[in-house]
């Protein structure tokens, strides 16, 4: 039994990194492409910094900063899906909610990366870049960890 209950963990790790880095895919898909012009705008003068701000906007949906952005809302809707199946993957076999939700470790490790990155790079908290920990929180662990159980009980 515990051997089951590591193997989902680190399935569930695995499966909310490659959840996050596919989302950042998106978003720089997004931003290169011109799908969206405000990532574009803001890649052509930040470069791939803009891409790391934009995906954790993304996942803004008015409960970090009070006021929803509805030009990011279809990218939004597209990293909830990759994390509710991020989720799914994780719950099937015996993992259910928990193994879905357990994706948030990995979610929240890359994303404490991002948030490092962005700050050693750039200097503490910049544009639409609130609080850190506020960031780390709501972005690593509650966005994946709702959707993620959300997916993992799908998968029962």
């Amino acid at each position: 039994m515990v051997l089951n209950t590591s193997m989902s963990i680190i399935r569930g790790t695995v499966l909310g990194a490659t959840a996050y880095i596919l989302g950042m895919l998106v978003t720089a898909v997004a931003a290169y492409s011109g799908l969206h012009e405000g990532l574009a705008f803001g890649t052509a003068f930040f470069g791939f910094y803009a891409i790391l701000i934009g995906h954790i906007s993304i996942h803004d949906i008015g409960l970090l900063s009070g006021n929803v952005e509805p030009s990011l809302l279809p990218l939004t809707a597209l990293t909830i899906l990759i994390v509710i199946l991020a989720g799914y993957f994780a719950g099937l076999g015996d993992g259910g909610v928990g193994g879905g939700a357990s994706i948030a470790i990995g979610y929240a490790m890359m994303n404490l990366l991002v948030i490092l990155f962005i700050i050693g790079s750039l200097g503490g908290t910049t544009w639409g870049f609130d609080g850190p920990l506020r960031n780390l929180f709501f972005v690593g662990i509650v966005f994946p960890a709702l959707f993620g159980s959300l997916g993992g009980s799908l998968a029962r």
